[in-house]
Protein backbone atom coordinates (compact mmCIF):
# COMPACT_ATOMS: atom_id res chain seq x y z
CA UNK A 1 0.00 0.00 0.00
CA UNK A 2 1.34 3.42 -1.38
CA UNK A 3 1.81 6.17 1.96
CA UNK A 4 -0.33 9.22 1.13
CA UNK A 5 1.27 12.92 1.58
CA UNK A 6 -2.24 15.07 1.84
CA UNK A 7 -1.03 18.12 1.53
CA UNK A 8 -3.79 20.51 2.63
CA UNK A 9 -2.68 24.00 2.03
CA UNK A 10 -3.55 26.01 4.11
CA UNK A 11 -4.42 29.07 2.18
CA UNK A 12 -2.12 31.16 1.26
CA UNK A 13 1.02 29.52 2.41
CA UNK A 14 2.58 28.86 -1.27
CA UNK A 15 -0.12 26.18 -2.18
CA UNK A 16 -0.09 27.11 -5.75
CA UNK A 17 3.81 27.01 -5.60
CA UNK A 18 4.03 23.63 -4.05
CA UNK A 19 1.19 23.05 -7.15
CA UNK A 20 2.89 23.93 -9.81
CA UNK A 21 5.79 22.13 -8.98
CA UNK A 22 3.81 19.46 -9.05
CA UNK A 23 2.82 19.76 -12.44
CA UNK A 24 6.15 20.58 -13.91
CA UNK A 25 8.16 17.29 -12.18
CA UNK A 26 5.14 14.64 -12.03
CA UNK A 27 7.13 12.39 -14.22
CA UNK A 28 10.26 12.94 -12.78
CA UNK A 29 8.45 12.00 -9.19
CA UNK A 30 6.86 9.42 -10.67
CA UNK A 31 10.48 7.98 -11.83
CA UNK A 32 11.18 8.03 -8.08
CA UNK A 33 8.37 5.84 -6.54
CA UNK A 34 6.05 9.50 -6.42
CA UNK A 35 2.97 9.73 -8.16
CA UNK A 36 0.84 12.54 -8.48
CA UNK A 37 -2.72 12.00 -9.05
CA UNK A 38 -4.56 13.87 -11.70
CA UNK A 39 -7.05 16.46 -11.44
CA UNK A 40 -9.74 14.24 -10.74
CA UNK A 41 -7.89 12.05 -8.08
CA UNK A 42 -6.97 9.25 -10.54
CA UNK A 43 -3.95 8.62 -13.07
CA UNK A 44 -2.93 9.54 -15.88
CA UNK A 45 -1.65 12.51 -18.07
CA UNK A 46 -3.75 15.13 -16.80
CA UNK A 47 -1.75 16.51 -13.97
CA UNK A 48 -2.38 20.10 -12.88
CA UNK A 49 -0.63 19.79 -9.56
CA UNK A 50 -3.73 20.56 -7.84
CA UNK A 51 -6.90 18.84 -6.66
CA UNK A 52 -8.92 21.40 -5.00
CA UNK A 53 -11.62 21.13 -7.51
CA UNK A 54 -11.90 17.37 -7.37
CA UNK A 55 -12.44 17.45 -3.84
CA UNK A 56 -14.75 20.15 -3.36
CA UNK A 57 -17.33 18.33 -5.94
CA UNK A 58 -17.04 15.48 -3.50
CA UNK A 59 -18.18 18.24 -0.61
CA UNK A 60 -20.47 19.67 -2.40
CA UNK A 61 -22.11 16.19 -3.15
CA UNK A 62 -21.68 14.66 0.23
CA UNK A 63 -20.05 11.46 -1.88
CA UNK A 64 -18.11 10.23 0.63
CA UNK A 65 -18.14 6.65 -0.46
CA UNK A 66 -16.97 7.84 -3.53
CA UNK A 67 -14.38 9.82 -2.24
CA UNK A 68 -12.92 6.77 0.19
CA UNK A 69 -13.12 4.78 -2.85
CA UNK A 70 -10.74 7.06 -4.96
CA UNK A 71 -8.47 7.35 -1.98
CA UNK A 72 -8.38 3.73 -1.37
CA UNK A 73 -7.51 3.19 -5.18
CA UNK A 74 -4.56 5.42 -5.22
CA UNK A 75 -3.58 3.87 -2.16
CA UNK A 76 -3.20 0.39 -4.36
CA UNK A 77 -1.36 2.18 -7.18
CA UNK A 78 2.69 0.66 -7.87
CA UNK A 79 3.89 3.71 -5.54
CA UNK A 80 5.83 4.08 -2.73
CA UNK A 81 4.10 7.56 -1.82
CA UNK A 82 0.92 9.31 -3.59
CA UNK A 83 1.23 12.92 -3.41
CA UNK A 84 -2.10 15.26 -3.17
CA UNK A 85 -2.41 18.81 -2.77
CA UNK A 86 -5.44 21.19 -1.80
CA UNK A 87 -5.78 23.87 0.32
CA UNK A 88 -9.75 23.66 0.77
CA UNK A 89 -9.21 21.29 2.91
CA UNK A 90 -7.55 23.00 5.97
CA UNK A 91 -11.12 25.01 5.77
CA UNK A 92 -13.87 24.85 8.11
CA UNK A 93 -14.31 21.13 9.09
CA UNK A 94 -13.71 19.80 5.90
CA UNK A 95 -11.81 17.65 7.79
CA UNK A 96 -15.14 15.52 8.86
CA UNK A 97 -14.72 13.77 5.34
CA UNK A 98 -12.10 11.70 5.74
CA UNK A 99 -13.65 9.92 8.87
CA UNK A 100 -13.95 6.93 7.01
CA UNK A 101 -12.31 7.57 3.96
CA UNK A 102 -8.48 7.24 5.68
CA UNK A 103 -9.40 4.11 7.54
CA UNK A 104 -6.74 1.68 7.47
CA UNK A 105 -4.91 3.87 4.84
CA UNK A 106 -1.07 4.68 5.32
CA UNK A 107 -1.95 8.67 4.64
CA UNK A 108 -0.03 12.02 6.66
CA UNK A 109 -1.11 15.16 6.56
CA UNK A 110 0.81 18.25 5.64
CA UNK A 111 -0.25 21.53 6.74
CA UNK A 112 1.73 25.09 6.63
CA UNK A 113 0.50 27.77 9.11
CA UNK A 114 1.15 31.01 8.97
CA UNK A 115 0.58 34.03 11.71
CA UNK A 116 -3.23 34.93 11.53
CA UNK A 117 -2.51 38.64 10.56
CA UNK A 118 -1.04 37.86 7.77
CA UNK A 119 -3.19 35.30 6.55
CA UNK A 120 -6.47 37.45 7.15
CA UNK A 121 -5.05 40.56 4.69
CA UNK A 122 -3.72 37.95 2.27
CA UNK A 123 -6.98 36.23 2.00
CA UNK A 124 -8.86 39.08 1.15
CA UNK A 125 -6.78 40.58 -1.02
CA UNK A 126 -6.70 36.88 -3.36
CA UNK A 127 -10.33 36.29 -2.42
CA UNK A 128 -12.55 37.92 -0.78
CA UNK A 129 -12.20 41.30 -1.81
CA UNK A 130 -13.35 40.37 -5.24
CA UNK A 131 -17.04 39.59 -4.00
CA UNK A 132 -17.19 41.93 -1.20
CA UNK A 133 -16.85 45.51 -0.79
CA UNK A 134 -16.23 46.44 3.11
CA UNK A 135 -12.89 45.16 4.54
CA UNK A 136 -13.67 45.72 8.10
CA UNK A 137 -17.30 44.35 7.95
CA UNK A 138 -14.97 41.20 6.49
CA UNK A 139 -12.68 40.95 9.04
CA UNK A 140 -15.69 40.53 12.19
CA UNK A 141 -16.65 37.50 10.35
CA UNK A 142 -13.34 36.61 9.25
CA UNK A 143 -11.70 36.27 12.57
CA UNK A 144 -13.97 33.76 13.56
CA UNK A 145 -13.86 31.49 10.63
CA UNK A 146 -10.10 31.94 9.53
CA UNK A 147 -6.79 30.70 11.31
CA UNK A 148 -8.01 28.84 14.12
CA UNK A 149 -5.02 26.56 13.75
CA UNK A 150 -5.42 24.26 16.90
CA UNK A 151 -9.30 23.71 15.52
CA UNK A 152 -8.01 22.53 11.93
CA UNK A 153 -4.70 20.31 13.56
CA UNK A 154 -7.14 18.66 15.87
CA UNK A 155 -9.70 18.07 13.62
CA UNK A 156 -7.41 16.31 11.06
CA UNK A 157 -5.83 14.57 13.65
CA UNK A 158 -9.10 13.03 14.79
CA UNK A 159 -9.63 11.38 11.17
CA UNK A 160 -5.57 10.67 10.57
CA UNK A 161 -4.75 9.67 13.52
CA UNK A 162 -2.41 11.27 15.99
CA UNK A 163 1.31 11.79 15.51
CA UNK A 164 -0.19 11.70 10.98
CA UNK A 165 -0.23 15.58 11.07
CA UNK A 166 2.65 17.14 9.86
CA UNK A 167 3.48 21.18 10.69
CA UNK A 168 4.87 23.48 9.14
CA UNK A 169 5.74 27.39 9.99
CA UNK A 170 5.02 29.17 6.86
CA UNK A 171 7.87 32.01 7.54
CA UNK A 172 11.68 32.44 6.00
CA UNK A 173 13.55 31.25 9.05
CA UNK A 174 11.21 27.69 9.78
CA UNK A 175 11.43 26.53 6.05
CA UNK A 176 13.98 24.60 4.11
CA UNK A 177 16.41 27.05 3.22
CA UNK A 178 13.61 29.65 3.13
CA UNK A 179 11.73 28.58 0.53
CA UNK A 180 8.19 26.30 0.64
CA UNK A 181 8.57 24.49 -2.49
CA UNK A 182 11.94 22.81 -0.93
CA UNK A 183 10.51 21.96 2.41
CA UNK A 184 7.71 20.88 0.69
CA UNK A 185 10.45 18.28 -1.26
CA UNK A 186 11.86 17.69 2.23
CA UNK A 187 8.83 15.76 2.81
CA UNK A 188 8.85 13.12 0.22
CA UNK A 189 11.43 10.44 1.04
CA UNK A 190 13.62 10.31 -1.88
CA UNK A 191 16.24 8.00 -2.05
CA UNK A 192 19.31 9.33 -2.95
CA UNK A 193 20.31 12.72 -3.71
CA UNK A 194 17.35 15.10 -5.05
CA UNK A 195 16.63 14.47 -8.88
CA UNK A 196 16.73 17.63 -11.26
CA UNK A 197 13.47 19.41 -10.59
CA UNK A 198 11.96 22.22 -12.96
CA UNK A 199 10.87 25.39 -10.92
CA UNK A 200 8.90 28.24 -11.96
CA UNK A 201 11.06 31.34 -12.27
CA UNK A 202 10.36 34.52 -10.12
CA UNK A 203 6.65 34.28 -8.00
CA UNK A 204 3.62 31.88 -8.90
CA UNK A 205 0.64 33.58 -7.12
CA UNK A 206 1.85 36.94 -6.58
CA UNK A 207 0.12 39.30 -4.18
CA UNK A 208 -0.55 42.71 -4.95
CA UNK A 209 -0.48 45.87 -3.21
CA UNK A 210 -3.12 46.83 -1.03
CA UNK A 211 -3.43 50.05 -2.75
CA UNK A 212 -5.25 48.36 -5.30
CA UNK A 213 -7.42 46.66 -3.42
CA UNK A 214 -10.04 48.62 -2.10
CA UNK A 215 -10.53 50.92 -5.40
CA UNK A 216 -11.71 47.36 -6.97
CA UNK A 217 -13.24 45.28 -4.00
CA UNK A 218 -16.39 43.86 -5.01
CA UNK A 219 -16.74 45.20 -8.13
CA UNK A 220 -18.94 42.38 -10.25
CA UNK A 221 -17.50 44.24 -13.47
CA UNK A 222 -14.21 43.15 -12.94
CA UNK A 223 -14.39 40.12 -10.90
CA UNK A 224 -16.62 37.27 -12.62
CA UNK A 225 -15.85 35.56 -8.83
CA UNK A 226 -13.29 35.00 -6.28
CA UNK A 227 -11.05 32.66 -8.33
CA UNK A 228 -11.34 35.58 -11.00
CA UNK A 229 -7.11 37.08 -11.35
CA UNK A 230 -7.74 38.76 -14.85
CA UNK A 231 -7.64 41.96 -13.34
CA UNK A 232 -4.69 41.39 -11.83
CA UNK A 233 -3.14 39.40 -14.39
CA UNK A 234 -3.62 42.58 -16.83
CA UNK A 235 -2.02 44.81 -13.80
CA UNK A 236 0.97 42.49 -13.89
CA UNK A 237 1.26 42.50 -17.27
CA UNK A 238 1.12 46.55 -17.45
CA UNK A 239 3.64 47.19 -14.65
CA UNK A 240 5.27 44.01 -14.36
CA UNK A 241 6.60 42.84 -10.85
CA UNK A 242 5.66 47.05 -9.24
CA UNK A 243 2.89 46.49 -7.58
CA UNK A 244 3.75 42.63 -6.29
CA UNK A 245 7.30 43.26 -4.82
CA UNK A 246 6.27 46.30 -3.19
CA UNK A 247 6.87 46.82 0.85
CA UNK A 248 3.02 45.80 1.86
CA UNK A 249 0.85 48.40 2.34
CA UNK A 250 -1.39 47.60 5.61
CA UNK A 251 -5.27 47.97 5.55
CA UNK A 252 -4.83 47.35 9.43
CA UNK A 253 -3.96 49.90 11.47
CA UNK A 254 -1.06 48.64 13.62
CA UNK A 255 -3.86 48.82 16.65
CA UNK A 256 -5.80 46.31 14.65
CA UNK A 257 -2.77 44.02 14.07
CA UNK A 258 -1.57 43.56 17.41
CA UNK A 259 -5.56 42.65 18.36
CA UNK A 260 -5.44 40.40 16.06
CA UNK A 261 -2.30 39.04 17.32
CA UNK A 262 -3.92 39.00 21.01
CA UNK A 263 -6.80 37.42 19.59
CA UNK A 264 -4.88 34.11 18.52
CA UNK A 265 -2.55 34.47 21.08
CA UNK A 266 -3.46 31.31 23.75
CA UNK A 267 -3.97 28.80 21.03
CA UNK A 268 -1.02 29.93 19.16
CA UNK A 269 0.90 29.56 22.49
CA UNK A 270 -1.06 25.94 23.12
CA UNK A 271 0.32 25.01 19.72
CA UNK A 272 4.02 25.92 20.02
CA UNK A 273 3.91 24.03 23.21
CA UNK A 274 2.50 20.94 22.27
CA UNK A 275 4.14 20.92 18.99
CA UNK A 276 7.46 22.63 19.12
CA UNK A 277 8.63 22.35 22.78
CA UNK A 278 11.19 24.24 24.02
CA UNK A 279 10.09 27.14 21.07
CA UNK A 280 9.97 30.14 22.53
CA UNK A 281 6.89 31.15 20.54
CA UNK A 282 5.17 29.63 17.24
CA UNK A 283 5.41 33.08 15.09
CA UNK A 284 7.80 35.62 14.74
CA UNK A 285 6.52 39.00 16.68
CA UNK A 286 5.58 41.87 14.50
CA UNK A 287 7.58 43.94 12.94
CA UNK A 288 5.59 46.88 12.18
CA UNK A 289 8.71 48.10 10.21
CA UNK A 290 8.02 45.93 7.23
CA UNK A 291 4.69 47.19 7.00
CA UNK A 292 3.70 50.91 5.33
CA UNK A 293 0.89 52.43 7.64
CA UNK A 294 -0.80 55.24 5.23
CA UNK A 295 -2.62 58.13 5.53
CA UNK A 296 -5.54 58.27 3.99
CA UNK A 297 -4.09 61.19 1.74
CA UNK A 298 -1.14 59.40 0.92
CA UNK A 299 -3.27 55.91 0.10
CA UNK A 300 -5.46 58.41 -2.59
CA UNK A 301 -2.02 59.84 -3.98
CA UNK A 302 -0.73 56.30 -4.49
CA UNK A 303 -3.91 55.34 -6.15
CA UNK A 304 -4.03 58.13 -8.75
CA UNK A 305 -0.35 57.10 -9.11
CA UNK A 306 -1.62 53.52 -9.83
CA UNK A 307 -4.20 54.59 -12.24
CA UNK A 308 -1.76 56.94 -14.15
CA UNK A 309 0.61 54.03 -14.13
CA UNK A 310 -1.81 51.70 -16.34
CA UNK A 311 -2.49 54.49 -18.82
CA UNK A 312 1.17 55.03 -19.08
CA UNK A 313 1.84 51.23 -19.62
CA UNK A 314 -0.70 51.40 -22.34
CA UNK A 315 0.57 54.15 -24.02
CA UNK A 316 4.11 52.45 -24.35
CA UNK A 317 2.03 49.48 -26.12
CA UNK A 318 0.56 51.69 -28.91
CA UNK A 319 2.27 51.20 -32.33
Amino acid sequence: MARILLHIGANKTGSSAVQDFLRRNYKTLLAHGLLVADKELATSDRVTGEHVFAFQDFFNRSDRGNLEARLRALSRENARMVLLSAENLSNGANFQFFKQALTALDCKVLLYIRRQDELLTSSWQQWNSKREVDFDAWLVLALQRHGHWQRCIEGWEGVAGPGNVIIRVFQGADLVRGDVVDDYISQLDLDGPAPQFTRAEGLVNPSYSDVITPMVSGSKFLFASEHDNDFYTMVGKLTGKHYATQKKVSLLSREQRNKIIEYYRLQNEHICRRYFPGRPRLFEPVDHSKYEYLTPEELTRRQLEFVTSLIYAMYKRLP
